[in-house]
């Protein structure tokens, strides 16, 4: 079997923007504020990569409700009711958990500072 997925160009592109840029956006950011290149550097993975772990869990767990909630209801049915438990019951834990990793990533950049807490950060 040939696997020819190195040669799509259009994947290629879809990964750079939607995965790479936004690491370059995120080091680019931390290295305006004068932080460490390094920590900056894996701070930067961090935030695009928990986001995408969110959306990936959020679309494996809808494609697991629906395969398991198709064998009992209409397929129609079985798509809303997807949508219910996925978004209610999957979604808001992955929503906290990217609440605290974006927290992490600010607490990073404002004030060099590695915590999920929510620190305010001064105003002159």
């Amino acid at each position: 079997m040939n696997d020819y997925s190195h040669q799509d160009p259009l994947a290629w592109i879809g990964i750079l923007a939607l995965y790479i840029f936004p690491i370059f956006v995120c080091f680019f950011k931390c290295i305006k504020k004068k932080r460490k290149i390094i920590p900056s550097f894996l701070m930067s993975i961090f935030l695009p990569t928990t986001f995408w772990i969110a959306i990936i869990t959020w679309f494996i767990g809808i494609m697991f409700s629906i395969t398991m909630l198709g064998k009992a209801f209409p397929e129609w049915v079985a798509v809303t009711l997807s949508f219910i438990v996925v978004g209610g019951g999957l979604m808001y834990p992955l929503g906290y958990f990217q609440d605290f990793c974006a927290n992490f990533y600010d607490n990073y950049i404002e004030r060099e500072i590695f915590s999920i807490k929510r620190i305010r950060s001064e105003k002159n």
